[in-house]
């Protein structure tokens, strides 16, 4: 398992996303646009290599998502 410290405190490094396989897929995550921005949670339609396609709320159509900008909604406190 790689080292989850941040080398200038010594605490948990950052999370950097999730890495979503086909089995996650009608997993629910959190999307956050900026540090300070509010979550909004949606539902894994899709994946490939670089992206992850999401259904926010009531939309008809997924949205592409980069991974590390994803967190799994039962992992947040």
């Amino acid at each position: 398992m790689p080292d989850q410290t941040s080398e200038t405190d010594g605490g948990p490094a950052p999370a950097s996303g999730i890495t979503p396989t086909e089995a996650d897929i009608g997993r629910i995550v959190l999307y956050r646009t900026w540090p300070e921005g509010d979550l909004e949670r949606g539902v894994i339609t899709g994946l490939d290599a670089a992206q992850v396609l999401v259904r926010f709320g009531d939309d008809e159509h997924s949205q592409a998502v980069p991974p590390t900008m994803l967190r799994w909604a039962d992992a947040e406190p």
